[in-house]
């Protein structure tokens, strides 16, 4: 088991060693709070915000038609199973800045969640259609990325709160953001889910959900999405 161990932490530094995190961006790094590959488990590969496993969530090969730098296992969530992803750390303060990423694919249209803070302070989730939406539900205030979403095939989402400005944000697939105001600061971002708003679970596959301290730029986020292709940590 360790020798196993060993050659994938071998094998990951080397990787890493090789291109850099975010293939060597030059500021992606910059504020990183959490990355969880959710490859094969749910460690933090960046911080001690380790998630844990609810419900045996398992791992599937990324599939025809991925991201090319996506890592090849992502995290396949069976709704009807209740299954997701949690952690209990507080991951930031109240009223702090955040920006959140993840790539999805899904072949069930409705109401699903992918990101949830259990306060109701962050999340983003889809309402029937496959519309994302992001909620800093605190203060009533939520906005919307118009447009329905191909299923059975990978969308990356970028959702944001920037507490200096009171605004919040969403960007989908490289898009034009859509954004509105807040209505005020959000909570501590902590009790934190992957693949369920508690009562809305996410059927589908996951990959590589992100949390900065910061809002990124407009240009950071293109590249983050990389024209489809994608930069992994």
């Amino acid at each position: 088991m360790w020798l196993g161990l060993g050659i994938r932490i071998t094998n990951w530094w080397r990787t890493l060693s090789a291109s850099g995190p975010f293939n060597g961006h030059a500021t992606l790094a910059d504020g990183l709070v959490s990355v969880w590959p959710i490859s094969e488990d749910g460690f933090d590969v960046v911080g001690a915000n380790d998630l844990t496993n609810n419900n045996t969530v398992t791992f599937v090969a990324k599939g025809v038609g991925a991201p090319a730098n996506m890592p090849d296992a992502v995290a396949n969530f069976v709704a009807a199973s209740s299954q997701s992803f949690s952690t209990g750390n507080t991951i930031l303060g109240a009223d702090a800045n955040v920006t959140a990423s993840l790539w999805f694919n899904t072949d069930v249209p409705g109401a699903e969640t992918l990101l949830n803070d259990a306060n109701g302070d962050f999340f983003v989730r889809f309402t029937a259609g496959q519309t994302p939406h992001l909620f800093v539900r605190a203060f009533g205030a939520n906005v919307e990325k118009a447009g329905v979403l191909a299923l059975n095939a990978w969308h990356h989402v970028i959702a944001w709160h920037d507490a200096d400005t009171n605004a919040i944000g969403i960007m989908v697939d490289g898009g034009t953001p859509a954004t509105a105001a807040s209505g005020g600061a959000n909570g501590a971002l902590n009790t934190f889910f992957v693949g369920t708003g508690l009562a809305q679970f996410f059927n589908g596959k996951i990959s590589s959900p992100t949390i900065w301290s910061r809002v990124l730029t407009s240009d950071e986020r293109t590249d983050l999405y990389n024209s489809g292709d994608g930069l992994f940590y």
